[in-house]
C-alpha cells in the first residue's frame, strides 16, 4: 500500500498560507523554521490534528527557484499582434 505523508504546495505568501490552513481549515502548525544560511528559506509544515503522519508543506515559490530552473515564474516575452 502506498501512503503519502508529505505534500508540498507552492504559495506566494507563507504567512497567508499558515493563517489559511490553521485559522480557516483548523490544521495545526507542525514546524516553522528559518534557515538564514540559505537566504530566505523557511521550512513550514501544517497538518490535520490527530494525524501526525500527514503534513502539508506550503513553500514559497521563490525559495527553491534558480535562474536556470524550468519552474521559473518569469513570463515569456509578449507577442505583438501582426
Amino acid at each position: 500500500m502506498i501512503r503519502i505523508s508529505t505534500a508540498q504546495l507552492w504559495v506566494h505568501d507563507q504567512d497567508e498560507a499558515l493563517a489559511f490552513y490553521t485559522d480557516k481549515l483548523g490544521m495545526e502548525l507542525r514546524a516553522d523554521v528559518s534557515f538564514p544560511e540559505m537566504g530566505s528559506f523557511r521550512w513550514l509544515t501544517v497538518g490535520p490534528p490527530g494525524q501526525d503522519d500527514v503534513s502539508i508543506v506550503p513553500s514559497r515559490s521563490s525559495s527553491w527557484r534558480s535562474p536556470a530552473s524550468p519552474c521559473s515564474t518569469t513570463r515569456p516575452p509578449s507577442r505583438s499582434a501582426t
